[in-house]
């Protein structure tokens, strides 16, 4: 049985946002993409990072206020506090992007996503390190 890569369902071209894009823009380019997450990219389309909706639901509430807890949740509270103040998608952005090849498995693919609980994978020419498309849950459940 043949098995399906990922460059035969990946999406493209990406809607994608520079580091420097301020998040009023950002916020415009998903809504009117109707998308829910684009990757970050450097000028030469290197992938650096991916902003989603969950990460922009960190800015309004202003996290800075959250009541003390356990040890391990201070890298969170850290992380939900420098989200709460960014200005920029490189500020707000999840980095380092979890990646993949246009060459990989699907279901390789798939446990990536499981496993760091995401639902879309920046694919990557293996050679240049740029953006080559996107694969998401929804390219996956067509398979």
């Amino acid at each position: 049985m043949k098995q399906t890569l990922v460059r035969e369902v990946m999406t493209t071209p990406v809607v994608t946002a520079e580091e420097t894009m301020p998040l009023r823009h950002l916020m415009g380019l998903l809504y009117s993409s109707g998308i829910g997450a684009v990757p970050v990219t450097s000028r030469e389309r290197r992938v650096l990072g991916v902003v989603s909706n969950a990460d922009l639901i960190m800015k309004p509430g202003r996290v800075l206020t959250a009541p003390a807890g356990p040890p391990l949740a201070f890298g969170r509270r850290r992380r939900e506090r420098r989200k709460a103040a960014a200005r920029t998608a490189g500020e707000l952005m999840t980095a380092p992007a979890v990646t993949i090849i246009p060459a990989a498995a699907v279901e390789q693919a798939a446990r990536l996503m499981i496993r760091h609980r995401i639902g879309r994978l920046p694919v990557r020419d293996p050679l240049t390190g740029r953006l080559a498309g996107i694969v998401t849950r929804s390219d996956l459940l067509r398979v």
